[in-house]
């Protein structure tokens, strides 16, 4: 059986190190550094400098890579965040040109109160590819023909109220008040 005896050896800079030898079993004595050896050999590993370079170069790459994947992620989410900004707006402005030009049109056609009109038949328009009304001809129409109802009221006369006449009562609040009535708010 192999025994160890501590021995002290002095190193380089004159400090004493802890080696052991072992004695196998013929007697013979053995350096503890060759026997373990072979264990340290396969415990922890030399790299040559070239080595310790390509290992470096490897993980600085990786970590280069991986940073321009995530600025590129972080700039595609702008770009589709500005894209999606840009969309809203332009939809906002087609809300509002649609808006101008419906009010402009319910004017000529000498329609009672646009603005409630608007309101009322607005969500109606319908926009082509280039944001342009497709319809507004067709939703004054439709305007014209529930207004010309509304100002008949149930009674079946053209006037709106013949009561309301001298009264002071505007027919744009009378057409309110129909409105209203119709849409079961009053």
């Amino acid at each position: 059986m192999p025994e160890s005896q501590p021995a002290m050896n002095p190193t380089p800079d004159g400090a004493a190190t802890n080696t052991a030898a072992t004695v196998d079993s013929g007697g013979a004595t053995r350096p503890a550094a060759e026997t373990e050896a072979g264990a340290s050999q396969e415990q922890a590993k030399t790299f040559t400098q070239a080595e310790l370079d390509s290992i470096v170069k490897a993980r600085l790459k990786e970590d280069r890579t991986a940073r321009e994947k995530q600025a590129k992620r972080a700039e595609m989410d702008e770009l589709d965040r500005t894209k999606a900004e840009l969309a809203e707006s332009k939809t906002e402005l087609y809300r509002y040109r649609a808006r101008d030009q419906f009010l402009v049109a319910a004017r000529d056609a000498k329609l009672p109160d646009p603005e409630t009109l608007y309101e009322l038949f607005g969500s109606k328009l319908q926009f082509d590819d280039k944001g342009e009304l497709d319809n507004l001809k067709a939703v004054i129409e439709e305007a014209k023909s529930k207004t010309s109802k509304l100002m008949r009221g149930a009674g079946g006369n053209n006037s709106i109220d013949a009561s309301a006449r001298g009264s002071g009562v505007t027919v744009g609040d009378q057409m309110n008040m129909l409105i209203r009535h119709k849409a079961g708010r009053v």
